[in-house]
């Protein structure tokens, strides 16, 4: 793959327009119905993760029900990237194509609420069984990579897509749940993959199901030994939508695959067989604690998230700030550092909702070369909460640490310009899974920390710290390219790093004087 990689960092850019006006999305404010459930959501600590072998194979309506009903945090695993697929949107295939099914997942994961991972196999194509499938993707990786996720991840419970005896028909697809099967039985081993152990530590999962289809077992019934059945087709009050119509946008960011989906509403039964771990009799989530109950030191936490649901204002926000400080003190006194880092993160995207705050870091440049000046204009305001005060900004790629110390005054912009050079070493924007030549199965990435990533840190990510109160927060600003299309409004992309020379020269054959 080296000799493409040129061309690879520029398809990347080119295939980020997919993700402009999503991205431009992502900085419109959440409505107060969507704050308040981000708030409910403080007081629930429960983990899913859905495992599949490809971009598509995820149940959306189950992802939707899990991350908007339930308020678990709701991951899904698919162990490829889609590289073997077809496209009916372009010519793009193989890598390409991959790079392309990504950015859709990304996509679809916003609409649903779920989080996405990925494993180092590569969709070579078809496989008529799950012993061609791990031979040629590697076993013994790609189940580290399972169970990394799994770790990271900490699941209560882990539903698989397909069976392990062949039943989802392609090889890839029955070695997803081998793979994840097995992963259950090892992950809280500490003897297990023990370079992981730097980062992670062991989890045991409660339990392990498939979501089975009736496309594989048209029998099956809620009265089946070890089956349980969930009703996910739920309506949710506070988004005015069921959690099947939310599903059908989700699947709908499949377009490459031809996967646009018409919403549909009521009743919606899934099923769900027992594996492996502790079978659930009657609710797939039943036999643990999903609320603060389940960490030491969590029950001052379980009154102040009462508090701040009960004491809520939809018209004035802001005025959830100080329990939210208050909240955030005590979650910094917990014993769980996994639960302590990930409400620590909540809370701190509730300050920003609650405050109004929008952060923006853009440049005039699409993208740059290494040793290349780069200007970047930031926008800070604080729209509902008057109180905040800018402190800093910083950005390390630039070796930069401006103190600002401003006051943000109600609905006033704070703008600044800033400059510096691309270091010589810094890295081109080649998706980190490329950059080294892998095998036909497998994808070389060696960085611990980078294995499941979906994708890219980006390029230049300018932080801002943010005082609220005495209290100081610290938000992410990744530096993009914005505009104006008389179409379709205000565009972005992100900021990349490209080669300072490259050449695509399609024709096979040049004669050149």
């Amino acid at each position: 793959m080296k000799e493409n990689r040129c061309l690879l960092v520029i398809l990347f850019l080119v295939l980020c327009s997919s993700w402009t006006v999503s991205q431009a999305q992502r900085f419109d404010q959440p409505t107060s119905s969507e704050i308040y459930q981000k708030i409910q959501k403080l007081g629930v600590l429960g983990n899913v993760l859905y495992l599949a072998a490809h971009p598509d194979d995820e149940n959306t309506r189950f992802i939707a029900y899990c991350a908007n009903h339930k308020l678990y945090n709701t991951a899904y695993l698919s162990l490829t990237r889609g590289d073997g697929g077809q496209n009916l949107i372009g010519p793009e295939l193989r890598e390409e194509l991959g790079i392309i099914r990504t950015q859709e997942l990304l996509a679809a994961r916003r609409v649903d609420g779920g989080e996405q991972y990925f494993t180092r196999a590569n969709d070579f194509g078809y496989s008529k069984t799950p012993e061609e499938t791990l031979e040629i993707w590697d076993k013994d990786k790609i189940l580290s990579d399972v169970v990394w996720t799994i770790r990271q991840c900490r699941p209560d419970v882990i539903v698989c897509r397909f069976p392990v005896n062949g039943g989802g028909g392609h090889g890839h697809h029955t070695a997803s749940a081998q793979l994840g099967l097995e992963a259950f039985e090892i992950s809280g081993n500490p003897g297990m993959f023990t370079e992981q152990l730097d980062h992670v530590e062991p989890w045991q999962p409660l339990r392990i199901v498939i979501n089975t289809g009736r496309w594989w077992n048209d029998s099956i019934s809620a009265d089946d030994p070890e089956v349980v059945v969930h009703d996910i087709g739920t309506y949710d009050v506070l988004r005015g939508i069921s959690h099947n119509e939310l599903a059908s946008q989700s699947r709908t960011m499949h377009k490459s695959q031809g996967f646009g989906s018409t919403g549909t509403r009521g009743e919606r039964i899934e099923y769900f067989e027992h594996l492996a771990g502790t079978a659930a009799e009657k609710d797939l989530f039943e036999g643990y604690e999903t609320d603060w109950t389940r960490v030491k030191g969590g029950q001052r936490c379980v009154s102040l998230c009462d508090q701040l649901i009960r004491d809520f204002e939809v018209a004035h926000p802001e005025k959830s700030v100080p329990k939210l400080l208050e909240l955030r003190r005590a979650v910094s006194q917990i014993g769980d550092d996994y639960w302590k880092e990930r409400k620590t993160r909540e809370i701190d995207d509730l300050l920003k909702d609650c405050a109004g705050l929008y952060l923006e870091a853009k440049s005039n440049d699409q993208w740059a070369s290494a040793k290349d000046t780069v200007n970047i204009q930031v926008e800070v305001i604080s729209r509902a909460y008057d109180e905040a005060v800018l402190k800093s900004l910083s950005l390390e790629a630039f070796g930069l640490q401006e103190m600002v110390n401003t006051v943000l005054p109600l609905n006033k912009v704070h703008e600044q310009s800033l400059e510096g050079v691309l270091p010589e070493n810094i890295d081109d924007s080649q998706p980190y899974w490329l950059k080294k030549r892998g095998t036909l199965g497998t994808y070389a990435v060696d960085e611990q920390l980078k294995i499941g990533t979906p994708e890219n840190a980006p390029a230049l990510d300018l932080q801002a710290l943010i005082s609220f109160d005495g209290t100081e927060v610290q938000y992410s600003m990744p530096v993009y390219k914005k505009w104006n299309d008389p179409v379709l409004g205000e565009q972005g992309r992100p900021f990349a790093v490209t080669p300072p020379v490259f050449v695509n020269i399609d024709a096979t054959n040049m004669i050149f004087p």
